[in-house]
């Protein structure tokens, strides 16, 4: 279940760290005021289902993401979220709240929700972090 607490919480450390990072990074900007989102991600549950003999194994994010361009509007129904792994591969979304998956986000704007990512072994236990591609491959 989603806390008010713990929400209130990412969205200060959102919100401080998304500033320092605007400032910090506005060099980076280019001539159109784009720069890619700030997605902070903590680990929400590791979970596993069972039908017959077939395993599957899921870990879930709660997701934070900042526009933090000045300029443009981030379409999140035309990117995707990816689970990193220790490696630096990544694997695709199963499961992901309407919050994050469409809409878009006005310059300096946030939005909170939560991913999950399924594998048929454990392997995805493993993922380290999530983040966002602005053009989904």
């Amino acid at each position: 279940m989603f806390r008010a607490k713990e929400f209130f919480i990412a969205f200060l450390l959102v919100a401080m760290v998304g500033t320092a990072y605007a400032e910090a990074n506005s060099e980076k900007e280019t001539e159109a005021g784009d720069k890619p989102p700030m997605v902070i991600s903590s680990v929400r549950e590791l979970s596993a289902t069972s039908i017959g003999d077939k395993i599957t194994y899921s870990k879930s994010f709660t997701v934070f993401i900042s526009n933090m361009s000045k300029k443009q509007l981030l379409d999140l129904a035309k990117g995707c979220f990816k689970a990193v792994m220790p490696d630096k591969s990544e694997r695709k979304v199963s499961v992901i709240d309407a919050v994050l998956a469409q809409g878009k986000l006005k310059p300096d704007e946030n939005r909170s929700s939560f991913v999950e990512f399924s594998t048929d072994d454990d392997s995805i236990y493993k993922a380290v972090a999530v983040k966002y591609q602005m053009v989904c491959q």
